[in-house]
């Protein structure tokens, strides 16, 4: 039996919407844990600036900038990363926007049904698609998509998230299909769906005492995550150790699931 269970040493990683908020809690826990680590954000300030932190953790590290939704930059950020590293072992896919800001769902506008399909559906698969090519020739390889709670219920006492909650089920189930298309390569596709969590991205929402006090009264655990809380699992299903594991979506909620 190995001592050094979850050990990443050797490995690449990469992180799309790394450079805040869980992904970037994810991609430094991936360093610390020994990978290397490309840190891919719509933000290439934010991306650098993390990249900057892991090669202070003693790794190898590309801060890059990346739309997902543009089919050429997915392809553009695996060229990048397989040509400085030399190969793509593990993809985790944070890049999203918050879904609890919109009105109630006949007001919607389709420019934020759009946004929300071509960000974190459209572009999860792609960013999927042109790191699996990768790792078929690599016969190996972890794939971990960040999906949400929101993609299993409809959070209670909010409205307006039918577009969100239909996309983030939907990244669940491609995950699924993923995984049944690429077992044969002995690629591991993997989901992580969230509860609450504070990131700067949700700051303005929990500053709300009202709606602070609606979120952690549906959660058992009577608080709201940190990205810190997130980090476990993805080191976990980015090694070794989750080799027989995939297809699966791992709830990350302080327990909002189980009422």
């Amino acid at each position: 039996m190995k001592n050094n269970f979850f050990d990443l040493k050797g490995k690449t990683s990469i992180v799309t919407g790394g450079g805040r908020g869980i992904g970037r809690s994810i991609a430094i826990a991936l360093a610390k844990s020994g990978s290397d680590v490309a840190v891919a954000d719509i933000d290439l300030n934010n991306s650098s600036n993390v990249s900057k932190e892991i090669i202070k953790l003693d790794k190898r590290s590309i801060g890059l900038k990346i739309d997902v939704t543009k089919k050429e930059d997915t392809e553009k950020l695996i060229y990048d990363v397989v040509k400085e590293f030399e190969k793509v072992d593990v993809m985790i896919n944070c890049a999203g926007v918050p879904g609890s800001r919109l009105p109630s769902s006949e007001l919607i506008e389709e420019k934020d049904v759009r946004k929300f399909i071509d960000i974190m559906l459209v572009g999860t698969f792609f960013c999927c698609q042109e790191a699996g090519k990768q790792m078929i020739k690599q016969k190996k390889g972890k794939i971990i998509n960040i999906s949400s709670v929101s993609g299993i219920i409809v959070n209670r006492g909010l409205s307006g998230l039918a577009p969100y909650c239909g996309v983030k089920a939907g990244v669940i189930q491609m995950s699924r299909a993923l995984a049944s298309d690429w077992a044969k390569y002995n690629i591991n596709v993997n989901c992580i769906s969230p509860g609450y969590v504070r990131t700067p991205a949700t700051e303005g929402v929990l500053a709300d005492p009202a709606r602070y006090k609606l979120y952690v009264d549906t959660v058992p655990l009577n608080r709201i995550a940190t990205p810190d809380d997130i980090i476990g699992a993805a080191i976990f299903l980015s090694s070794d150790e989750s080799d027989y594991i995939t297809g699966q979506n791992i709830i990350i909620d302080g327990g909002i699931t189980v009422w």
